[in-house]
């Protein structure tokens, strides 16, 4: 007998059944999107710290001209010496 002749019949696949447990646990992590606050715009000589988390005035500042793409501002933080980048627009 020919392995041809041999009939194949497909896999019955059963209905998923969901389960209420999951739905209750994902409903209300989609409820609860955190909001977007905007940052405040920094002044011409200013930048944000990252270990002080706040906008300070740039001690030392040295603004950087690169070949393209926007300046940069460089210099110190001036409460916990960090050093501190902005870029700024080219005005």
């Amino acid at each position: 007998m020919p392995v041809s002749s041999v009939k194949k019949t497909p896999a019955k696949s059963s209905p998923a059944k969901s389960s209420p447990a999951k739905s209750e646990k994902s409903s209300p992590a989609k409820s609860a999107k955190p909001t977007k606050t905007t940052k405040p715009k920094l002044g011409p000589n200013e930048a944000r710290c990252m270990k002080c988390k706040k906008a300070v005035t740039v001690a030392k500042p040295k603004l950087l001209k690169p070949t393209k793409g926007p300046f940069r501002l460089t210099g110190e933080c001036p409460i916990c010496g960090t050093k501190v980048t902005a870029f700024k627009s080219r005005q």
